[in-house]
């Protein structure tokens, strides 16, 4: 019997030594880390800054928008549950912004998380490898541009301080993606409203990010493989850091079912339910998306097959 003691003290003082030992690997470990960067190049002699702008007005801004007006990033509410996270000075400043990037290095960072440093933008960062390449010059274009949102600023925003969650999701959970060497060069043509939709809701606006399951079982570069896709429960956090929880966007009766699509352009453009009542926050209106933009997703989302919420 005193053998068998031994040996549960020795297994047990063995899983207290291995606990304590992956403790001190997430907390101390360099979350950024090293990771090998492939020269890009990206051409923007067909881009749009203007249509870049209307883009980042939806995607970026809401994140980088800092209180001088211009993009110099600041505290990200939506990031709470993983500590206090700062959005970064993504300006033209040369040092404290990304002024001195080139076209290549912000594609690459955008498609994987991988800084020209070699350092990993951790997951509050959302990666955008799936969006067309001619989305992409847009919006690198209007960075590049003389717009004064993305004029120098000397703004240096605090180092992020990431809780253990953080820590362990980007030890264990998050990590950069490959470079997708085969994003299409144009998004479907708007006159396929399923195939548009499609890209639009994953690749350009990343509504399956919060409307599935869980932000660590989202696959990034086949988002239709992520958990519970569209079907919500994934937990956020409102503007008082309440718990909330991501509603189902199939067209089961729990998520989209009985929604008309006048209800669903409601709720895109003015964050309102169909009853009138303001949907929570970190949902936001998406005032600038264009009618075909709207029409697509709806039809996108109300063709998937029906499933109950989460």
């Amino acid at each position: 019997m005193k053998i068998v003691w031994k040996i549960l003290l020795i297994l047990f003082g063995v899983g207290v030594v291995a606990v304590l030992s992956a403790l001190a690997y997430v907390r101390f470990r360099d979350m950024e880390g090293k990771h090998p960067v492939e020269p890009r190049t990206l051409d923007l002699s067909a881009s749009d800054p203007g249509e870049g702008a209307r883009i980042a007005a939806m995607v970026c801004q809401h994140c980088h928008l800092g209180s001088d007006g211009t993009m110099s990033g600041g505290l990200v509410a939506d990031a709470s549950a993983f500590g206090e996270v700062y959005a970064p000075n993504i300006t033209q400043h040369p040092e404290n912004g990304i002024g001195d990037y080139t076209p290549g290095e912000i594609d690459y960072l955008i498609r994987t998380g991988i800084k020209r440093n070699g350092g990993y933008a951790p997951p509050w960062m959302p990666n955008s490898p799936l969006l067309a390449q001619s989305d992409m010059a847009h919006l690198i274009a209007w960075l590049k541009s003389d717009r004064p949102e993305v004029q120098p600023s000397e703004v240096v925003q605090p180092k992020t301080r990431p809780n253990m969650l953080a820590r362990a999701l980007a030890a264990f959970a998050f990590q950069p993606i490959p470079y997708n060497d085969n994003a299409p060069a144009q998004p479907p043509a708007s006159s396929d409203k399923i195939a548009f939709g499609g890209y639009l809701a994953n690749a350009r606006y990343g509504c399956y990010h919060c409307h599935s399951a869980d932000f660590a079982t989202n696959d990034l570069m086949v988002p239709e493989r992520s958990k519970g896709f569209y079907q919500g429960g994934n937990q956020l956090t409102d503007e008082a850091g309440e718990k909330i929880t991501a509603p189902n966007l199939t067209p089961h009766p729990d998520g989209l079912g009985g929604w008309s699509e006048a209800d669903f352009a409601k709720a895109l453009r003015q964050a309102q339910r169909q009853d009138g009542t303001m949907l929570r926050y970190p949902m936001r209106p998406y005032a600038l998306l264009a009618d075909e933009e709207i029409s697509a997703i709806y039809a996108y989302l109300t063709h998937l097959p029906q499933a109950a919420g989460n």
